[in-house]
């Protein structure tokens, strides 16, 4: 509801839609524990976006730097290479 209190539409928020469609699925007693497990994993959903948005507008950056975002694990430039006789 507050996304249409703030002039957005459902449509807008994927998972506001899913959720107003499993709202309405729980009104039928035979979807209810289907409708239930969605719900879940939509708040999960929601809860990993929010956590998410909040550390990017916290100014969040990666402690890689350019140099070592690019350059190869060095476990991976230890393997055996071949002789050539």
């Amino acid at each position: 509801m507050a996304l249409y209190n703030q002039g957005r539409y459902a449509e807008e928020k994927p998972l506001l839609a899913e959720a107003i469609e499993i709202s309405r699925r729980i009104n039928q007693p035979r979807n209810l524990a289907g409708a239930l497990g969605n719900l879940g994993t939509i708040l999960l959903r929601e809860e990993q976006y929010e956590a998410a948005l909040k550390l990017f507008q916290q100014g969040w950056r990666s402690t890689a730097t350019p140099a070592t975002a690019t350059a190869w694990p060095s476990r991976w430039t230890t393997w055996a290479r071949p002789t050539i006789t």
